[in-house]
């Protein structure tokens, strides 16, 4: 029960950790995209090739990438004084964990707030620019507004996929050091798969199912209730 409890509680600790990192991101570059610029069809390809990469493939790149002996990632930060080992300990995982899925699933929250934001009139922005507001106050106070039903949808998409997170983290790290990178999704395969304790697992798997039901309810009460206060258009 206690090796269960901490995988929940690390999954809650990754989903804040990637959320407050992947969303704004995603949105900041998802404002890049939808400017015109020379070389901006290949700019976008490039940027989504990590999401046709399967999950298995994404984990044996960066196990590849972060591997202490040959992986390119250490021999710069060596270089600079640095020393990592991904396996080391807990923090120095944890780290790799998250950077993995922001290479993978950034691109993703890019793409879903894109569309909202090329759809929003031009004649808006161009109004908003000869009123005296720069760049930083368009995207604060019209493009965000704007955007917020595709972020909302985003983030609710965003957290179901984190919760079910395993593949990953099985190739990356396979748990260690320790089982200190158990994810909820990889203790249920240990659960029912290794251990044949089906009980445990079963209880898990629902206890996973109703918390992401209530969170994906708190979230839709949070926006209901910032629409009827006006905070959103």
């Amino acid at each position: 029960i206690r090796d269960s409890i901490y995988s929940l509680g690390l999954t809650f600790l990754l989903c804040l950790v990637l959320l407050a990192i992947q969303i704004p991101i995603g949105f900041l570059l998802a404002v890049f995209l939808a400017r015109s610029f020379k070389g901006r069809s290949l700019v976008q390809t490039i940027f989504v090739l990590p999401l046709g990469i399967a999950p298995i493939a994404v984990g044996c790149i960066w196990k590849l990438l972060l591997r202490p002996e040959v992986g390119p990632i250490p021999r710069i930060l060596s270089n600079l004084g640095i020393q990592y080992n991904y396996l080391e300990t807990f923090p120095n995982a944890f780290i790799a964990i998250v950077v993995m899925e922001l290479w993978r699933w950034t691109p993703f929250v890019s793409l879903a707030i894109l569309p909202a934001i090329v759809s929003i009139p031009p004649d808006i922005l161009d109004a908003a620019r000869v009123d005296g507001m720069n760049q930083w106050q368009i995207i604060r106070y019209i493009i965000l507004p704007l955007s917020s039903h595709a972020i909302f949808l985003v983030t609710f998409i965003r957290l179901m996929d984190t919760f079910g997170l395993f593949d990953e983290v099985w190739v990356l790290t396979g748990g260690q050091p320790g089982w200190s990178t158990r994810v909820i999704g990889y203790q249920l395969v240990i659960k029912i798969l290794n251990e044949f304790n089906y009980g445990e697992g079963s209880a898990l798997t629902l206890l996973v199912l109703y918390i992401v039901v209530v969170l994906c309810w708190l979230m839709m009460v949070l926006r209901a209730k910032g629409k009827t206060g006006g905070e959103y258009t």
